[in-house]
């Protein structure tokens, strides 16, 4: 049950919200439907979408997985970007037809040599701020402030 209640990198749940004020997010993971609902609303990240590989009867990477999510979700591989701390999950991904954006973790994979393979459309170096950066290299004006008194990680205080 451990799996249920992971917490987030520092940087998720906020880089989800402002994510949010512009597209319609997903997760999209081989865990089951029930595990990802149960990690979303531990961590509260506010998916606009969960999606699960049991969906589509497959886990990734077959393609199975990522065209049924586009299509869920009413778009074409070419209008979804995904955004992932796995380059393998990428690669599969691009060959889809879907664009990619790494967000390179410390303690995850670092393999710096892929940089130039053509499966990443923007990578995230580690020493940057993680989704809150996804976020601003696709486009959202993100605010920086202080956090209200009270409220989730995710929430910035906007006056």
């Amino acid at each position: 049950m451990v799996w249920h209640r992971l917490d987030p990198w520092p940087d998720t749940c906020r880089g989800i919200h402002e994510l949010n004020r512009l597209f319609w997010t997903a997760t999209l993971s081989n865990g089951n439907l029930t595990l990802l609902k149960d990690m979303c609303e531990h961590a509260k990240m506010e998916f606009t979408h969960i999606l699960s590989a049991e969906m589509f009867k497959s886990y990734k990477p077959s393609p199975k997985v990522y065209l049924g999510a586009a299509e869920k979700m009413g778009l074409k591989p070419e209008e979804c970007v995904i955004v992932a701390a796995h380059l393998d999950d990428l690669k599969a991904a691009k060959s889809n037809g879907f664009r990619t954006i790494y967000v390179e973790r410390p303690l995850e994979e670092r393999r710096p040599e892929l940089k130039g393979e053509g499966f990443v459309d923007v990578w995230v170096g580690a020493d940057e701020d993680g989704f809150i950066s996804a976020a601003e290299k696709l486009g959202v004006q993100v605010l920086r402030g202080r956090r209200r008194s009270g409220s989730a990680p995710g929430m910035v205080e906007t006056t």
